[in-house]
């Protein structure tokens, strides 16, 4: 369940980076690589699905996913992030623990 969980979401992470890109240079490419990106989004939530219930499902890919970019926003953007917004990413991880495993 990690696996799918963790490819899916490094795959969104990837998708938002270049439509980012797409945003900032308006370069049609990017458009469609994100696009293309979030297609295969569904296909991987989906196989996640098999093996959780919805609602833990949405809660390991999106806790996964959010972390995935704080740290590409840490490191790439050199984003700063609040003692709140450090707070809720920290609440959000032991959702993740919580309810990741089974």
């Amino acid at each position: 369940m990690y696996t799918i969980a963790f490819v899916g979401t490094l795959i969104e992470s990837i998708s938002d980076i270049i439509l980012k890109e797409y945003v900032t240079n308006k370069k049609t490419l990017y458009l469609l690589l994100g696009l293309i990106g979030y297609l295969l989004i569904g296909f991987t939530f989906m196989q996640l699905l098999k093996y959780n219930n919805l609602g833990t499902a949405n809660i390991v890919w999106h806790v996964m996913h959010f972390m995935i970019l704080c740290i590409v926003g840490i490191f790439y953007y050199n984003e700063k992030y609040t003692i709140r917004e450090i707070v809720g990413l920290i609440f959000g991880l032991l959702s993740y623990l919580l309810l990741g495993r089974h």
